[in-house]
């Protein structure tokens, strides 16, 4: 699985001492809009055509990308 920004941030302060106790909320949010940021972004870059034609399939599949790429299970 790949790293995500936030998962990146997470790791390098806690590699620094710093406690994240008291973002956790923050961290999150945070993952929750990179989450959103991934599937737009594979949805905006389809046709027209194909956002039409297919629009809750592509959002299944954007949904997919997102989880297999960067959530591990």
């Amino acid at each position: 699985m790949k790293q995500t920004v936030v998962e990146w941030l997470v790791e390098e302060l806690e590699d620094n001492g710093i406690n994240l106790d008291l973002a956790s909320e923050l961290i999150d949010q945070a993952n929750k809009m990179f989450e959103e940021q991934v599937t737009l972004s594979n949805i905006n870059g389809q046709s027209e055509f194909d956002k039409g034609a297919y629009g809750e399939h592509n959002q299944k599949l954007a949904n997919e990308y997102y989880k297999e790429t960067f959530k591990s299970e």
